[in-house]
């Protein structure tokens, strides 16, 4: 609870943008892909090619839980990751989600100008951009359930990284206000000002009570 989740399609940026607004918010950033293959000991394409797309989802989800056990970190997820209903309600709950939505273009540009050196099942494709678009239009249901969308294109890294900025604060804002005292049931309201003026009112207190006290005397 707590996280910073950000979902969409591959290429949106989502682990670039992840990694520097963690560095600006001061949080954790874990990237959902990369600790699968630490969790492993293989990489993603291997996963697919030796065990198959079933056995990688369900080390997703195991990848899913055991990261939504610690909090105050930005995640960024598998592109597919959003569409499981059980990752979706683990990551929807007490977390901010942000669907970073990138038109199809921009992916296929951006897988073909890639230096990762990543395998690019996408580009397998006879047609990448039908592909790419047929998948979006799968996955438009499970996007549109995040909290917040922000579009990606035409935009700069430091524009992007400033918005998820705010609306983190905004959202943690809006879900940890500040608590205001209340006072006890049939008492007085809380003491207000700095401890100097409640001991003066106590000093004034005490001379009203003494000297009442000695007139109460000379009386008898």
């Amino acid at each position: 609870m707590d996280n910073l989740i950000l979902v969409g399609f591959s290429c949106s940026g989502k682990t670039t943008l992840g990694r520097n607004v963690a560095r600006r918010l001061r949080l954790n950033f874990v990237d959902t892909d990369r600790y699968i293959e630490e969790m492993c000991g293989r990489t993603i394409p291997e996963i697919f090619r030796e065990d198959g797309e079933v056995a990688f989802r369900a080390l997703e989800s195991e990848a899913i839980d055991r990261i939504m056990s610690e909090q105050n970190q930005v995640v960024s997820t598998g592109g597919g990751a959003f569409v499981n209903l059980d990752n979706r309600a683990k990551l929807r709950t007490g977390n901010l989600v942000i669907h970073l939505q990138v038109r199809p273009e921009t992916v296929v540009d951006r897988l073909r100008n890639s230096k990762s050196g990543r395998p690019r099942p996408l580009l397998d494709s006879t047609d990448p951009l039908e592909r790419v678009m047929e998948l979006m239009a799968e996955r438009k249901e499970a996007y549109s359930a995040a909290h917040v969308t922000i579009g990606v294109d035409d935009r700069s890294r430091y524009e992007l990284v400033g918005e998820l900025r705010r609306r983190w604060l905004a959202w943690q804002r809006a879900h940890r206000p500040t608590a205001t005292p209340t006072p006890a049931r049939g008492g007085r309201p809380p003491l207000r000002g700095s401890l100097a003026s409640v001991k003066h009112n106590l000093r004034r207190s005490s001379l009203r009570y003494g000297a009442a006290a000695a007139a109460a005397r000379r009386a008898a």
